[in-house]
């Protein structure tokens, strides 16, 4: 049996290179050539082919893209003898002395320190120390726990053992760790590890602040908001087009059929006989214009049905349309008194 096992990540450094050189993530290079991610990144990762699958095997539009981006051929990029490579990682099984021989063959890139007799103690101690705290869970949490760190099984493989869905055991492996993290068992862990110097030590940015209220929050919300928004010189105001259509309807009345019906105002023939001229207008309205005498005539037609019994159920229905159509002419000559006024203002004005 080996001692280690090495994994070995495999990339397209000829791609990954150029990139690192112009300080590009692979965000920025797909943003910049409209790639999609994914596909740039299983092009690095050696798992699609930038060639197209069926003959003559032309190159794909995202090679080609790189390649003019880069200012090379498509060759250079993406030689043959690369497609040779299956898995973009290579994992293998070695020994001690394999690693150490691997890490003089790669220029020291890997740092492997001696482990003495006192490294295996503290590593024994700290193995021992975390089966007691396991022992702490209940039976189902120790047999998830072990399951998934110890024998590095998968949630669906541990659930098909216990007949329960791989929903519940991430659960019950939550509910562990959480269980394991409180400081009444991980206080047990810390010796075995060394404490952080002062030049380790991530610099807290909150460290020393204080607890805004809500209303602070809200003044410093605001603050940032008014100084991000850029302040433009009011627009100059244009003149108001009002249609043709629209100016020849002002004055007008509008009544609805069942209060024209009152009068018979649905016929043409009845609307000229009041002096009044009919206007266009929706299929459940009346519209009709005139002057202030025609508009006076017709409001004294519908005063007699406002005297009228209101106990009479014949006339009851009657009293209603009448006084919302009394209040519409009423509001029309009021308009056209106005109008008046304005027009005898004007000739003042121009006299």
């Amino acid at each position: 049996m080996k001692d280690l096992e090495v994994k070995i990540s495999v990339r397209n450094n000829r791609l990954k290179q150029r990139r690192e050189e112009l300080g590009l993530t692979q965000a920025d290079l797909c943003r910049i050539l409209d790639l999609h991610p994914v596909l740039y990144s299983e092009l690095e990762r050696l798992k699609r082919s930038p060639r197209r699958k069926r003959p003559p095997h032309l190159w794909t539009i995202a090679a080609l893209k790189l390649s003019e981006f880069y200012s090379v051929l498509p060759e250079d990029l993406f030689p043959e003898h690369l497609n040779l490579i299956a898995k973009d990682t290579i994992a293998r099984k070695i020994d001690v002395p394999d690693l150490a021989r691997l890490v003089d063959e790669t220029e020291g890139q890997f740092q492997l320190t001696d482990g003495g007799m006192g490294d295996e103690v503290d590593r024994k101690r700290l193995q021992g120390t975390i089966e007691k705290l396991v022992d702490q869970l209940t039976p189902k949490e120790q047999m998830v726990i072990r399951a998934r760190f110890f024998e590095e099984r998968t949630l669906d493989s541990v659930g098909h053992e216990l007949g329960v869905h791989r929903e519940s055991i991430r659960q019950i492996e939550a509910r562990a760790i959480k269980k394991l993290q409180h400081p009444s068992r991980s206080r047990h862990l810390t010796p075995f590890f060394a404490p952080e110097t002062e030049a380790e030590k991530t610099p807290n940015p909150y460290e020393g602040a204080k607890a805004l209220t809500k209303e602070e929050w809200a003044k410093k919300e605001r603050e940032k908001i008014a100084a991000n928004i850029k302040i433009l010189p009011p627009e100059p105001s244009k003149p108001k087009i009002r249609s043709t259509r629209k100016m020849g309807r002002k004055n007008a009345l509008y009544l609805s059929r069942a209060e024209a019906r009152v009068l018979d105002l649905e016929s043409t023939k009845t609307i000229h006989s009041y002096g009044l001229k009919r206007m266009p207008a929706r299929r459940d309205m009346i519209c009709v214009k005139g002057n202030k005498e025609a508009m006076l005539k017709l409001h004294g037609e519908f005063s007699p049905i406002m005297e009228s019994d209101p106990r009479d159920p014949k006339t009851r229905w009657q009293r209603g349309l009448a006084k919302n159509a009394m209040v519409k002419i009423l509001r029309v000559l009021a308009q056209l008194e106005e109008q008046e006024k304005l027009k005898k203002q004007e000739k003042c004005k121009k006299s």
